[in-house]
């Protein structure tokens, strides 16, 4: 029998967007424990052009040729070994391993374990946007920064897709007061919260005496943010490690946090944005064939929201 194959994007040697090639692929066989998924969509982050340009080779071992891709969103179209074939057909979302990725394809494997269910209220690219941005915030606000009733809690970049959601999630602690930091030109995007007081890059200077300071630009404002932070309070950063010495001398708890899969988090954050209890908008959805542009449009800045691409 033929083999079958699909369509995906390769990284086939680590540099820029331009190395993100189009080829086909054999189609990927679910192992013991695992589903193929039709992929419908699949989220753009961060994370993928830090891939892509072989930032994480360090840290993990990659072999070329590597389809990128943590986040995506399709229905199940084959079962392992192990796997109750009652999922067969069902609409999911996927959180893939970053050591193993693979979501910017037609179809792609992933571990039940990694699995949850689409409800149909929540459309295929607004699920395969929110995995990676809404684990990382949940894990931000909850497990890493504790914030408590009544903590102040400043954001930075608020208004990309981490930033925005933490802050969503942040306002359902009691009494919190949350602070967000974003250019002038991006406070259109902000989440409308109750309460929210919006600080621009300009007026910095005068933020003191935060609890908690989730850090989503790193760069320069990071390098300010220990003097933003009261003592005992804590500076998270998902963009690069904190000034220790600093943070110490300023009795400051400093962080730097990767996120982490968790199956009870993912099904609350899909349940949640089904209802609209947070939201995650997607700014711009491209064909897969398209990723390269997605990569420039997301780290020049021009792209300005989430992006996916459809499968």
């Amino acid at each position: 029998m033929a083999e079958s194959h699909m369509q995906a994007i390769v990284i086939a040697a680590f540099g820029g967007p331009e190395v993100l090639e189009l080829r086909d692929l054999p189609q990927p066989e679910p192992g013991p424990g695992e589903l193929r998924i039709r992929v419908a969509a699949c989220g753009v982050n961060p994370v993928d052009w830090k891939l892509r340009a072989g930032w994480l080779s360090a840290a993990m071992s990659h072999t070329l040729p590597l389809v990128p891709g943590c986040d995506l969103a399709g229905s199940v179209e084959a079962t392992g070994e192990g796997v109750d074939p009652a999922w067969l057909g069902r609409e999911v979302v996927a959180f893939l391993d970053l050591a193993h990725p693979g979501a910017y394809a037609q179809q792609a494997v992933a571990p039940l374990a990694r699995v949850v269910e689409r409800p149909a209220r929540l459309e295929a690219a607004e699920a395969a946007a929110l995995p990676t941005p809404g684990l990382t915030a949940m894990q931000l606000v909850r497990s890493h920064g504790r914030l408590a009733s009544g903590h102040r809690l400043l954001v930075t970049g608020a208004a990309g897709a981490v930033g925005s959601l933490a802050l969503q999630i942040a306002a359902e602690v009691p009494d919190a007061a949350l602070f967000a930091l974003v250019r002038e030109s991006a406070r259109q995007r902000l989440p409308k919260l109750p309460g929210l007081t919006v600080i621009s890059d300009m007026q910095a200077a005068a933020l003191a005496d935060m609890d908690l300071v989730i850090d989503c630009v790193g760069g320069e404002v990071l390098a300010r943010a220990p003097d933003w932070v009261a003592r005992g309070g804590a500076l998270i950063s998902v963009v690069m490690p904190p000034d220790e010495a600093r943070c110490q001398e300023r009795a400051v708890r400093a962080g730097f946090v990767m996120v982490e899969h968790d199956s009870a988090q993912l099904a609350e954050l899909v349940q949640a944005c089904a209802h609209e209890r947070w939201r995650l908008p997607v700014k711009r959805c491209l064909p897969l064939a398209e990723a390269a542009a997605a990569h420039r449009a997301g780290e020049s800045g021009e792209a300005q929201g989430k992006m996916v691409l459809l499968a």
